[in-house]
């Protein structure tokens, strides 16, 4: 019997790809979360400790690989991810197999890439979800793709994607009224986190054009944050730090033509998508911040 397991990331959209591959696959699959500051080191430690030559094939999504691709270049991983990093990268692999393209998620991208097969077994309720996933990461939130997320993020620490797949297995058919309350109180937290949040503003120059940028510290709900300050404040970017994971995460207006993933790159070594990057609260970036003037 053919043994496979996930690698993928801790939000919404690596519970969309881990759902896909499970159906996909017709059968409960290992999971294994991580990010692209931490993927080396947990995946150096996880090859140390199993055999992993037992898996026939090991499924790597939605992680922007781009610094740490080469540990991932083995016969038995196949990568699909989206973040525009990665893709300038991807000429590198040599022996996995990988599918890393541009587009609005990583869940979309897998179905896309099976859609053949996927189409003849899911239901109306399992392809509403997965279009319902993807409108939350692609940034067109609306009330469903909203509450998915706050139900997502309402479960424990260390088992949100299991929990998630299971609770949404048959699809979606709508949300029951403790799920309801939790969007609810979701919603409160991210209204009590705006009204405190500390405000600064600036211009990011980028080959020769000027971006409008907030800046701000968090320790959640990003995009929810992100998508009220835009166009409170008309501005391309929005940065928010995270003080207790030392990291940064930015979020770019739709119609902004920054090079978000360079952006990212150069203050915070790290990479991104479209529309979403970060990395690491570097040297680089608190100067950068040092331009900055606060507003509140």
């Amino acid at each position: 019997m053919s043994r496979e397991v996930v690698w993928t990331n801790y939000g919404l959209d690596g519970a969309g790809c881990f759902l896909l591959l499970k159906w996909l696959k017709k059968t409960d699959l290992e999971v294994h979360y991580s990010t692209p500051r931490k993927f080396r080191d947990d995946f150096h430690q996880w090859l140390l400790d199993t055999a992993a030559t037992k898996y026939d094939k090991i499924y790597i999504t939605s992680i922007d690989l781009s610094k740490s691709l080469d540990i991932a270049d083995r016969p038995e991983c196949v990568v699909i991810d989206t973040h525009k990093s990665h893709f300038e990268r991807k000429h590198l692999y040599t022996d996995a197999k990988s599918a890393i393209v541009e587009t609005s998620s990583t869940t979309r991208l897998i179905f896309r890439l099976f859609k053949e097969q996927l189409i003849k077994i899911l239901t109306p309720q399992q392809i509403k979800l997965i279009s319902l996933i993807d409108s939350y990461v692609s940034g067109k939130i609306e009330p469903n793709s909203y509450g998915l997320n706050a139900i997502y993020w309402s479960a424990h620490n260390g088992n949100r994607v299991e929990k998630f797949a299971q609770t949404f297995d048959k699809g979606f058919t709508g949300f029951d009224i403790q799920q309801k309350n939790n969007i609810e109180l979701h919603k409160k937290k991210i209204i009590k986190t705006i009204s405190e949040l500390d405000i600064f503003k600036g211009v990011i120059p980028v080959k020769g054009k000027r971006y409008n940028v907030i800046a701000t510290f968090a320790d959640s709900h990003f995009p929810e944050i992100s998508e009220h300050i835009i166009p409170v404040y008309n501005v391309d970017i929005v940065m928010i730090v995270n003080m207790t994971q030392k990291t940064v995460y930015m979020h770019q207006r739709k119609e902004s033509d920054a090079p978000l993933h360079l952006i990212a790159e150069k203050l915070t070594e790290g990479g991104g998508t479209m529309r979403t990057a970060g990395g690491n609260l570097t040297t680089k970036f608190i100067e950068f911040t040092k331009t900055l003037q606060q507003l509140w």
